[in-house]
């Protein structure tokens, strides 16, 4: 067992053997080799509910997937909170209040660097809150996380509600930033050590639905400001903040701390009773089996790393604890090279300099896509796999950036304008059905679970790290006050994209049906990526010996 009891014992041995896919052999003993390697403590034995699919799964297990949800509607207000700066810069009542500099047409305007002061101080809050939020999420707990990224947002809103000039934005801006740190280091975290393996694609794949739904809930809302009878009264949509905090703030209320945590920490009585609020409505669910499996599982790890003599620091960025902290870092990194700070944080204020009529409406329709094609993905990340889905991703979304920038190197007219809303559309889609699910997801998965705090704190700052430069430098690239790239901006991150897309073809591995135990195994035996779902673990030839 892994991160939770039953998810992280559990293997879907007998779900894959419908894969039509030679497994590779080479490197295994066999059935008996398995068990005896059971038997010497080396391999975790199997939970009680080993043999379940997908939709039985989700029908026993249907109160941790309900706690699941509550945990990934905090993501809710980190959408909000990383869409609105980029947004809400072209509504005219903002300009009006923020605005220092006078365009060439006459008119106020926003100082460019202000602009990407507020960017990168935004990035800048991420990047700390993800580095201290690895050790606060070991030390205090992930509901302690979750608790202080509620404070720290509602910090941010309260900033942005006073603020009359730049600096106090930017002061919301730190506040905001450091939130959806501790967001990142704990959201995902906690739902990765409570999902079964069997729907822990969907679990996973929940935050990255939230979040979007938090970015369409802040478009809708600058799109109602824009028709309202008060346009330039852009506060009236940073009010919405406070009614998605005060919903998570309730759901923290109920929500039990990760047993895992307690574990780690060895507070068995803890662990038992998280346990039993999560799974003990689950008929034959043996709390104390359940436990042990689990308990198993950490001493293994520990050892491991007491065997290799490791620091706890220094082990994640060496060897097969280094090559799971690039497959957690990838997308993170990956996202900021494909034109996720274009796309998503500059959406409005990119359409806007494109010279479309109505910039709200359209940004509107991209995120309206990105929340449905995440819903979809709920069901094609455990279905499909996560490796098929991201390459595809990857290859449609460099196509689209591509287009993007020869749609603003050709005379501007109706037609190029409709061509620049359908290709944003396009790569939304993509990057909605592939990337951002599997974003979640690799998160979750890819780092040794004693280390999964640390690494995933680690890896989002590494991405934030990326995003603090694009952050700063995408405004300066459109805007006609700097670089005045505009559209063109389309050929860079293609660019960034087709490179960092060939790394992540041959670093990438396939997790789908995998137990954190079987993917500890694989790791073990440097199975390449390409490799890792047709190869059999100990846990699948046990599996089959106990049938046989």
């Amino acid at each position: 067992m892994s991160s939770t009891i039953l998810p992280h014992s559990q293997t879907q041995a007998t779900a894959t053997s419908g894969d039509k896919a030679d497994i590779e052999m080479a490197e295994y003993t066999g059935t008996h080799g398995a068990v005896d390697e059971v038997k010497a403590g080396n391999v975790v034995p199997p939970s009680d509910f080993v043999n379940l699919n997908r939709l039985q799964t989700l029908r026993k297990f249907w109160k941790v997937t309900l706690f699941a949800f509550m945990v990934s509607f905090g993501a809710t207000l980190d959408g909000f909170h990383q869409t609105i700066p980029g947004n809400i810069i072209a509504n005219p009542g903002f300009i009006q209040q923020f605005g220092t500099v006078v365009g060439a047409n006459g008119q106020l305007a926003l100082d460019a660097l202000h602009v990407s002061a507020w960017g990168g101080v935004l990035s800048g809050g991420n990047i700390f809150g993800n580095i201290l939020g690895g050790f606060t999420a070991d030390l205090f707990g992930r509901k302690f996380n979750m608790f202080l990224m509620t404070l720290l947002l509602m910090l941010a809103t309260i900033c942005e509600m006073v603020a009359t000039e730049w600096r106090v934005w930017l002061a919301s801006k730190l506040f905001a930033g450091i939130g959806n740190g501790f967001a990142q280091t704990a959201l995902v975290i906690y739902n990765s050590e409570i999902a079964p393996p069997q729907i822990r694609g969907f679990l996973l794949s929940t935050w990255a639905f939230f979040y979007a739904l938090g970015q369409l809930t802040a478009s809708i809302g600058l799109q109602i400001l824009a028709t309202s009878s008060h346009p330039n009264d852009y506060k009236n949509s940073i009010y919405s903040e406070w009614v998605f905090t005060g919903i998570f703030l309730i759901f923290l209320v109920f929500l039990p701390e990760s047993p895992w945590y307690h574990v780690r920490n060895r507070n068995h009585d803890k662990a038992k009773a998280s346990l039993r609020t999560l799974y003990g409505n689950v008929e034959g669910y043996d709390v104390e089996h359940e436990y042990a499996t689990f308990l198993s599982e950490v001493e293994f790890s520990e050892r491991l790393r007491d065997e290799q003599k490791q620091a706890k620091w220094s082990e994640i960025f060496t060897g097969i604890n280094g090559r799971r902290f690039m497959i957690t870092a990838a997308i993170p990194l990956y996202g900021q090279l494909v034109g996720g700070s274009l796309i998503f944080t500059y959406l409005t204020y990119f359409f806007q300099l494109a010279g479309l009529e109505n910039p709200f409406l359209a940004s509107l329709i991209v995120f309206i896509l990105l929340l449905a094609f995440i819903a979809v993905s709920f069901y094609t990340t455990d279905l499909v796999g996560r490796r098929p889905l991201l390459l595809g991703a990857i290859v449609v979304v460099v196509i689209c950036l591509l287009g993007v920038g020869i749609a603003g190197s050709v005379p501007e007219t109706p037609s190029s304008k409709n061509a620049l809303i359908a290709l944003a559309c396009i790569w939304v889609v993509a990057y909605a059905s592939g990337i951002a699910p599997c974003g979640s997801i690799y998160q979750g998965e890819a780092s040794a679970p004693r280390l999964r705090a640390k690494t995933n704190s680690l890896s989002q700052a590494l991405g934030q790290s990326f995003g603090l430069i694009f952050n700063y430098t995408v405004p300066i690239m459109l805007s006609p006050q700097q670089a005045n790239w505009g559209v063109k901006t389309g050929y860079f991150f293609a660019g960034t994209a087709f490179l960092g897309g060939i790394i992540l073809y041959f670093q990438m591995p396939e997790f789908k049906g995998r137990s954190y135990a079987e993917l500890d195994e694989l790791f073990q035996k440097k199975v390449p990526a390409r490799k890792f779902r047709t190869t059999k673990t100990s846990h699948q030839l046990l599996a089959q010996g106990t049938e046989v």
